[in-house]
């Protein structure tokens, strides 16, 4: 019925807009093209992404009509979640889109799954597909009882057994054991070092995958504790980096 992807789709839009914010990003009206003006582009870039997961969460939003479909008591919370759709298109706020996202985060998390609980995981190489499965099957634990540490934890041994893969592809080289200490950070760097490009975004997933897990492992002066929409998010982003991987 849709509700992943467009689960997913709100969950890229949060993470352009806290981009967007953290550059100082105006999204009310693109930049005047200045020649050679790099910044500027990468400006104008990041608006782009914020307006383009917009438009995406619009056209996905149409497919939650069918829960309506097939259970009447969803009517409210999908009635709620087109209103806030709609209120995104309306407005050019930065400020104002991050409240809505976080709204719509919020009720996305009470969608039912398209199936039941079940973490659809991506083709992969059959090298690690039995290890990783194995990942999720924990993860998929972990997020049923609330262990959300735990499973941003996963999360990022998953990613670093998908980039460690990715890498020894295309370099012949197995980091795993002549650097096993490799940070995600630096392994999606080698790999761009070796001609293959991964997409901004994608590089982006990936970072916020780690600081969340760093800010998880690590001793803090406050304790972090990640919560169930927040896990959630990391999660289809570990998922959605899976699948664009192969």
């Amino acid at each position: 019925m849709g509700v992943q992807p467009f689960v997913r789709s709100v969950a890229d839009l949060s993470s352009c807009i806290d981009i967007a914010l953290n550059n100082s990003v105006s999204i009310s009206a693109p930049e005047a093209a200045k020649l050679n003006d790099f910044k500027a582009a990468k400006r104008e870039s990041m608006r782009n992404a914020v307006l383009k997961a917009i438009a995406t969460i619009d056209m996905r939003s149409h497919k939650l009509f069918a829960l309506i479909e097939v259970d009447r008591s969803n009517k409210v919370l999908v009635e709620s979640i087109l209103r806030i759709v709609g209120q995104l298109g309306q407005t050019r706020d930065i400020s104002m889109l991050k409240v809505l996202t976080d709204d719509l985060l919020s009720k996305a998390a009470e969608l039912p799954k398209d199936t039941e609980d079940t973490i659809q995981v991506p083709k992969l190489p059959a090298e690690i597909q039995e290890d990783v499965a194995a990942d999720v099957a924990e993860l998929q634990k972990c997020m049923k009882v609330g262990a959300y540490r735990s499973a941003v934890v996963i999360c990022g041994r998953i990613l670093e057994v998908a980039l460690h893969r990715k890498y020894f592809e295309i370099s012949g080289n197995d980091l795993l054991e002549k650097a096993p200490g490799t940070g995600l950070g630096s392994l999606v760097a080698k790999i761009a070092d070796k001609g293959t490009i991964i997409d901004p975004g994608l590089g982006n997933q990936i970072h916020l995958i780690n600081q969340v897990r760093i800010h998880t492992v690590h001793k803090k002066q406050h304790a972090f504790k990640p919560g169930k929409q927040q896990t959630q998010a990391i999660l289809l982003y570990t998922m959605d980096v899976l699948d664009k991987l192969w």
